[in-house]
């Protein structure tokens, strides 16, 4: 299963039609506030100062010192870096600009699947709960009203996520989430959490089959951003705690809509 984070224009005007041209499906997870916006994502203007300062970008700068910031935050150190520098992501790069609200409506009805990404591109692990729910609920809501079809999917930003939140994606109409657990998907995966090989546009056919071979190890490996630390700790307190394992936990959830789960 072939997936896209984020509703770059790109999705709409070259992986689409080649995906269509190969016969392969495949589901897009969208940035809600960001569609239809001008205002680039707040990694693309990372991406744009990185590229124009090189070796002299400040470590305040620094992608994985902004992943451990509140949004905010983030959104407000780039804004003023960006205007101190003189530096914009190019909104004309269909890799950078963002699809608009008819471009998805378009992707649905040509079949590809539709999911929500998050209201803005938080982290929202680095979120006050409140305002994580909320990014949640909302995200799932716009998609089902945009395209008229239940939002049965949510990818976490970043792949970072907590029991808690994941639970709350389902109470909003979520089936299945998406994380960035680096394995395979198998017989004994949780359908309602899914894991997610991460490939990038600088990665080398060699390392992407280094990738693929790695993860059918079944060994979850560190990711650049952290959350392969985290998943092994969820599973590890989930195997020491000898309660009911979460995925169960998330079966029940799914037919028993009033059931509420507790978590370790």
């Amino acid at each position: 299963m072939l997936t896209f984070d984020d509703g770059k224009r790109s999705n709409a005007t070259e992986v689409a039609p080649e995906l269509e041209r190969l016969g392969v499906p495949a589901a897009f997870f969208i940035v809600a506030s960001s569609i239809d916006c001008k205002t680039p994502l707040w990694f693309d203007r990372q991406r744009a100062l990185r590229k124009k300062l090189g070796d002299a970008l400040a470590p305040d700068l620094q992608l994985n010192t902004l992943k451990r910031l509140p949004y905010a935050v983030l959104v407000s150190r780039l804004e003023r870096a960006c205007l101190q520098y003189g530096v914009e992501a190019d909104l004309n790069d269909d890799h950078v600009g963002l699809m608009t609200w008819e471009q998805v409506r378009g992707l649905h009805q040509r079949g590809f699947s539709i999911g929500a990404h998050g209201f803005t591109h938080a982290i929202l692990t680095r979120e006050p709960k409140i305002a994580a729910l909320e990014s949640i609920e909302k995200s799932i809501a716009k998609v089902r009203e945009v395209t008229g079809a239940p939002c049965s999917s949510f990818a976490f930003p970043n792949g970072n996520y907590t029991p808690e939140l994941a639970r709350h994606a389902v109470r909003c109409g979520a089936k299945m989430v998406m994380t960035t657990e680096p394995i395979w998907a198998g017989e004994g995966s949780a359908l309602w959490r899914l894991p997610r090989l991460q490939f990038f546009a600088m990665d080398s056919p060699g390392k992407i089959k280094l990738k693929i071979a790695v993860a059918a190890s079944g060994l979850v490996l560190n990711n650049p951003d952290g959350s392969g630390k985290a998943y092994q700790a969820i599973n590890r307190r989930g195997r020491q705690s000898g309660h009911t394992p979460i995925a169960t936990q998330f079966a029940n959830l799914s037919s028993k809509p009033d059931h509420k789960p507790t978590f370790e």
